[in-house]
């Protein structure tokens, strides 16, 4: 598919991406951590034990499902992401992030190529209060359009 951008140059797009799992290659390692992780806590005692075998869990599903999946659920399920989704549309975050072959990117050049303040930035893709302090050196790799689990996951 080709689209125009502001600066009325043609882009390419790969469509194909909507239908291919988010990171696949991650599946047999996400499976050995979630095992891991369920057998050395006491998951009814440890509420620490407990929430890392949920983040992981969660990095393990984002990385299975593919982008259009992805959008269905936060669409229908979440629906605070679905406005998130409708603005990064308007605002060519889907855009910047396919550029440079996909590459991740950090949240300070995201926010530098959308003309946004990175605090602002963080709010709109949703990331937890507490994950905010770290954002600055997680990436948001594409296609895949917020999953912060599979995002801190890549920071460790």
């Amino acid at each position: 598919m080709s689209t125009s951008n502001p600066a009325g140059t043609q882009e390419t797009i790969d469509l194909s991406i909507a239908s291919a799992p988010c990171d696949i290659d991650s599946v047999p390692r996400l499976l050995n951590e979630l095992a891991s992780l369920g057998s050395s806590h006491d998951l009814l005692a440890d509420r620490d034990g407990r929430l890392s075998l949920l983040d992981k869990a969660r990095s393990l599903v984002a990385a299975l499902e593919t982008p259009r999946e992805t959008v269905i659920r936060q669409c229908g399920a979440e629906t605070a992401s679905f406005y998130s989704i409708a603005l990064g549309v308007d605002v060519g975050l889907f855009k910047v992030l396919a550029k440079d072959g996909g590459s991740a990117k950090k949240a300070p050049a995201l926010a530098e190529a959308l003309g946004f303040d990175v605090d602002v930035l963080r709010t709109f893709l949703i990331l937890p209060p507490d994950k905010h302090d770290a954002d600055s050196l997680r990436t948001h790799p594409p296609p895949s359009y917020r999953n912060e689990a599979h995002q801190a996951d890549q920071s460790r």
